[in-house]
């Protein structure tokens, strides 16, 4: 399956592409999370969010490096970012073993007649990609735009410090994975199954309503 944007008409002006795409990941990834009507979420759910949410990070990165213009986005855009990579810590977090591992899961099944699950999308690397290179490179890459956000939008600051808080245990420890892999032989261990979720909440809504100071906008479940 191609990629949504690259089915648009090719006359569409690129950030009109961009935007397209970005929006697309955005809602699908909302979609998947789990709420209270849904609180559970399968494996093939978790491997949709990981990589929607890497992919939508690293897209906007390179949108505002680009160095084009980037008049289409605004402070929501930078809420937006600090959504997906809250989404994307708290999956990788609770199912480490399983994402790092780089496990093609198979869709669950549907009952006939319902619409079929939404297929993975393609990634760089193919589906040999390493996944704890791409993890770090994104955790790192979003507090950098998460900083450039801050240059442009005084709350923004607010948005880096509390994302840096709340993941700086995960970067470590995928840091320490990393070393560790550096220095050991590979081996064909089997990957532990994924440990229950726990999920981070994100109260958009409220987000968008301004209140980003506020500790409830976000909850973290030790």
């Amino acid at each position: 399956m191609r990629e949504w944007a690259d089915a648009l008409p090719s006359t569409l002006p690129v950030g009109m592409r961009e935007l397209f795409d970005l929006e697309v990941r955005y809602s699908l990834v909302y979609c998947l999370a789990p709420s209270a009507r849904a609180p559970h979420i399968t494996d093939y759910g978790r491997v949709l969010i990981f990589e929607h949410t890497l992919a939508y990070l690293d897209r906007i990165y390179e949108v505002a490096h680009s160095g084009r213009s980037v008049a289409f986005y605004t402070y929501h855009d930078a809420l937006r970012v600090f959504f997906m990579a809250n989404q994307f810590a708290a999956v990788l977090r609770d199912a480490e073993d399983l994402l790092l591992a780089g496990v093609m899961i198979p869709p669950p099944h549907t009952e006939h007649g319902k619409p079929q699950p939404p297929p993975l999308p393609s990634r760089p690397g193919g589906p040999a990609g390493d996944n704890l290179e791409r993890s770090l490179a994104c955790l790192e890459r979003t507090v950098q735009l998460m900083a450039k956000f801050g240059q442009l939008w005084a709350n923004s600051a607010s948005l880096k410090q509390s994302l840096e808080l709340s993941t700086s245990d995960l970067f470590a420890r995928l840091q320490m994975r990393q070393q560790m892999r550096q220095c050991s032989p590979p081996q064909n261990v089997s990957p532990p199954m994924p440990r229950e979720m726990r999920w981070v909440g994100v109260d958009v809504e409220a987000m968008m309503r301004g209140n980003t100071g506020s500790s409830r906008n976000v909850k973290y479940e030790q």
